[in-house]
């Protein structure tokens, strides 16, 4: 704060001096790669388990793409409109359909090379889309959209669904609050045994 009000007290070329200065320091700082340990300093302070957000080393080559509000995906198809959450291996996004009008939700998979045994929901969804013989088929939620995007940190699957409520274990929170009935458990419990084997 003190160069900054220093600033104001110095004629216009040596304002211009300092300015460019800092301009300088920054740009080299700026041009040479981080080393290992100082990327694990960063991280050490930068990121908290309790911090609700992803860690900024999530958005380098080979990992999440760096999305932003007002973003359009799938060839125009979709535009992102807020975030619903994270894990490790995708970020979800509230997105807007050009072509309905509704809100979807879009899981946006973090990338991987064509080696890599991850990322295979494409593959597993249109399985169980495909098939219609087990009685699961007809509760378990498919994707509306999939495609593929690519951004500065490689090819990423995106997956696209209706918006849905609250999950199991945030219904269980909410629902242990004021005394959750037996029988809204049971009927999850039920249907898990039930549908689970179909996936």
């Amino acid at each position: 704060m003190g160069l900054i009000c220093d600033l104001f007290h110095l004629n216009r070329e040596s304002k211009t001096a300092v300015i460019n200065y800092i301009k300088a320091v920054v740009a080299e700082q700026q041009s040479q790669p981080l080393t290992e340990e100082q990327r694990d300093n960063l991280s050490y302070q930068y990121w908290d388990n309790e911090e609700p957000e992803e860690p900024y080393m999530a958005y380098e080559e080979g990992m999440f793409h760096p999305v932003q509000l007002g973003d359009q995906l799938g060839n125009g198809k979709y535009i992102i409109v807020n975030k619903l959450g994270d894990g490790p291996f995708s970020t979800v996004w509230l997105a807007h359909s050009t072509k309905t009008g509704k809100k979807v939700a879009m899981k946006i998979c973090a990338s991987k090379s064509e080696s890599s045994s991850t990322g295979n929901e494409m593959r597993i969804s249109r399985m169980l889309r495909d098939d219609s013989s087990h009685p699961g088929h007809r509760v378990i939620g498919y994707y509306n959209d999939i495609f593929l995007h690519h951004g500065p940190n490689g090819t990423h699957e995106c997956l696209v669904s209706e918006r849905t409520r609250a999950t199991i274990a945030e219904s269980k929170f909410r629902g242990c609050r004021i005394g959750s009935p037996i029988r809204p458990r049971r009927t999850v419990a039920r249907a898990g045994a039930n549908y689970g084997p179909y996936l």
